[in-house]
């Protein structure tokens, strides 16, 4: 790789070599990938990297300054992930960081119930949550004092 200034005009214009290692990992039920490389010593330095991931539904890209830094991604896919250094030359070559790199599905509303029903779930679903909320009964009457309020009779107002 050429590493020389060109034309002489005290600048290195040389493309940025790519990065020497790289990985991405994420925990269980999270769309947070934290991606960590190593510098390549080789050629001109990068001031930053672009980290890009990329799926059949959905791509995005960050600029990152430290290894070990985090990159929030669409949940329910499977992402390509690569991974170039730039500088004031622009963006090198990518590497690619994994090919099948997945996110799990996070939490969707699939619907409302206010009555009672039947909710069959669907087939590949493992997890399912519920927010419940309970009301009525039925009166059941107020606390305090009894008092006969009214009532006649031979046992009103007697506690």
């Amino acid at each position: 790789m050429a590493t020389g200034n060109l034309n002489g005009v005290g600048r290195n214009y040389a493309k940025i070599t790519a990065p020497t290692t790289a990985s991405a990992s994420t925990s269980a039920d999270t769309t947070n990938v934290t991606v960590t490389y190593t510098a390549s010593n080789l050629g001109p330095a990068a001031t930053s990297y672009v980290v890009t991931a990329a799926n059949t539904s959905a791509s995005t890209s960050a600029t990152l300054t430290t290894s070990g830094s985090t990159v929030n991604l669409f949940p329910g896919g499977t992402y390509t992930l690569t991974l170039a250094g730039q500088n004031y030359s622009g963006v090198g070559e990518p590497i690619t960081i994994s090919n099948t790199f997945e996110i799990p599905s996070t939490y969707v509303l699939v619907g409302t119930y206010d009555t009672s029903s039947t909710y069959t779930i669907p087939s590949g679903v493992t997890k399912l949550a519920a927010y419940v909320i309970g009301a009525g009964g039925g009166g059941g009457g107020g606390g305090g004092t009894n008092s006969n309020n009214g009532v006649t009779g031979s046992g009103a107002g007697k506690h």
